[in-house]
This record gives C-alpha cells, sequence and structure tokens, in this order.
C-alpha cells in the first residue's frame, strides 16, 4: 500500500465517522419534535427494547394505542427524514439504525 492509498482510506474513515454523528444528531432532534406520546412510545420500544404490552401498561393505554403510537412515530421520523438534502447522499447504513436500535424492516415500513 502506498501512503496516498493509506491517507485516502483514513479520510473516508474520517469522513463517514463525522457524517455519522452528524446523522445521529438529525435523528435525536426529530425525535424531540414527536408528539409527547408518539416519543414515549418510541424511547420505550427502542431504549428500553419493551414490549407493546410493556409498553400499553405503562403509558396506561391500550395495546394498540401504544403500537399506534409507535408507528406514527416512525413514519413521521422517516417522512422526515427521506425529505432532508443533507442525507440525500449518505446510504452507508439505514438512518433508523444510526441509533443502534432493533428496528425489524416490518416496524421501519409501518406494516
Amino acid at each position: 500500500l502506498s501512503k496516498e492509498t493509506v491517507d485516502m482510506a483514513v479520510d473516508g474513515e474520517i469522513e463517514n465517522h463525522v457524517m455519522t454523528i452528524d446523522v445521529r444528531g438529525l435523528l435525536i432532534k426529530e425525535v424531540e419534535k414527536l408528539p409527547d406520546r408518539q416519543r414515549e412510545a418510541l424511547q420505550l420500544r427502542i431504549f428500553e427494547d419493551l414490549s407493546f404490552k410493556e409498553i400499553a401498561d405503562l403509558m396506561d393505554c391500550p395495546y394498540d394505542t401504544a403500537k399506534a403510537n409507535y408507528r406514527h412515530a416512525l413514519m413521521k421520523l422517516k417522512s422526515r427524514l427521506e425529505g432532508n438534502q443533507s442525507l440525500k447522499n449518505w446510504t452507508r447504513q439505514p438512518i433508523l439504525s444510526l441509533m443502534n436500535v432493533g428496528f425489524t424492516q416490518m416496524e421501519v415500513e409501518g406494516q
């Protein structure tokens, strides 16, 4: 490997790391903008890894309401982030995986 090849590889890693930080910050800001109930359901599902039954119990609402709040939160995030120009060329990782969460493809698509 030449010095130029190594320098280019390091530059690419740094650029990717900086972009990941920027995108993660954008995602956190968008989560904070969600309505309270949607944000709460999303955070409990993602960060606490709770089931919808557990979320419903904590939020004192029916199971379907907890699931709907979560789904609406995902749909809002997806809609807001799809329109963000700074994300158009950034395709290394799915946007929602940046928070180190275990979304299934079905959950992301809101099914």
